[in-house]
């Protein structure tokens, strides 16, 4: 039987340490596409008050995402390390790559809060200094311009478990990882059903998808293991089926079932991950430079956004603009697109070459 890691249709290349360095084709279009997705409905509710469900199934693909390339990682890492997942090396990654925009973006959005005249309370900063944002969010008192910082709790939450694990479980990682997700739906059903759908309890759940981000870590270890059941949702039928739900999401139509939604559209993303990035004859490739381009900077597209939209706001009602609402759209795009490159280049890659440094053994994704 060949090795894994080369029946894996991953783009490889050696570093200058000598690293296992890997890319996955599709994977920053698709990150792309859901950080847009983001931006606009931020825009709408901002410009019109209109909400859509399109944010918040956005988020669900970037957690989707996010367990499939930690576990893919953390498998590749155990099989280059004689079994073994460097939890050390695990959680100075994802500090390199978190921490220093979160905490930059913190520290301007709190004064540039405090000069358009959105309030700051000094209560509500722990919250975020510590990772736990997704508390004042469901509590209704959040900072306004850091309220999409519950989704980053959320995974840093994650992170505190889940390289532990795969650890413990390595040898059962499929058994671990389905009696997981099966636990988390079976807890978020009872607090549903005991406790109703807009309770505290059960928007904690709801919002803390831990177990999107298990079906995304499911889906990793099943690729790097080559599965071959994966061949039956590279058929043209799961793939068309996947890209309709995908524009279900973006009118606004994706209502299959309201409390498994996101986890329906969970298994809906690794359908496009595993195509997009193993099959050669995928229906819509999103490996392109546009794509690739807002992919890379994806995370700073996220995290600057909102920022952008409430300053430009505040400055054209400041100005008694006419038509503002046209204005804003191409303003904001364009500022956020502008100020995430300025932020990948020059502030956010220093902290990434630190990745690629000797002293860090295990794999490296492009794509994180």
């Amino acid at each position: 039987m060949r090795d894994s890691s080369t029946v894996l249709h991953i783009v490889e290349k050696e570093s200058p340490a000598n690293r296992d360095v890997f890319y996955l084709k599709g994977l920053n279009g698709l990150r792309a596409i859901a950080a847009i997705a983001v931006v606009v409905t931020h825009i709408l509710f901002a410009t019109t008050g209109k909400l859509l469900f399109l944010g918040g199934f956005s988020v669900t693909i970037f957690f989707t995402l996010s367990g499939f390339l930690i576990t893919l990682l953390l498998m590749r890492e155990s099989k280059g390390l004689n079994g073994r997942v460097e939890i050390t090396q695990f959680y100075k990654r994802r500090i390199l790559r978190i921490w220093p925009l979160y905490f930059l973006y913190m520290l301007t959005a709190i004064p540039v809060s405090q000069l358009i005249g959105k309030s700051v309370l000094l209560s509500q900063i722990p919250y975020y200094v510590f990772f736990v944002p997704n508390i004042p969010f469901l509590a209704g008192g959040y900072i306004e311009l850091m309220n999409h910082y519950w989704s980053l709790g959320v995974e840093e939450q994650f992170y505190i478990f889940w390289p532990w694990l795969i650890k413990l479980f390595c040898k059962y990682v499929p058994l671990a990882l389905s009696c997981f997700i099966g636990c988390f739906l079976a807890l978020k059903t009872f607090l549903h059903h005991y406790y109703g759908f807009n309770s505290l309890p059960y928007m904690f759940t709801y919002y803390c998808r831990f177990d999107c981000m298990a079906i995304g870590g499911l889906g990793g270890y099943l690729y790097f293991k080559n599965f071959k059941g994966l061949a039956i949702i590279k058929h043209f039928f799961f793939q068309l089926l996947a890209w309709l739900v995908m524009v279900l999401v973006c009118i606004d139509r994706f209502h299959l079932a309201r409390m498994y939604d996101h986890e329906i559209l969970s298994c809906i993303t690794i359908i496009l991950i595993v195509n997009q990035a193993g099959n050669p004859k995928n229906l819509i490739s999103l490996e392109n430079g546009v794509l690739n381009f807002l992919g890379k900077i994806s995370y700073g597209i996220y995290v600057i956004h909102p920022m952008v939209i409430a300053v430009t706001l505040y400055v054209l009602k400041a100005m008694a603009a006419p038509f503002i609402t046209a204005i804003t759209w191409p303003v904001v795009f364009a500022i956020t697109i502008f100020l995430s490159y300025l932020s990948h280049r020059f502030f956010e890659s220093y902290f990434l070459k630190l990745k690629y440094k000797p002293l860090f053994k295990a794999p490296v994704a492009l794509n994180r």
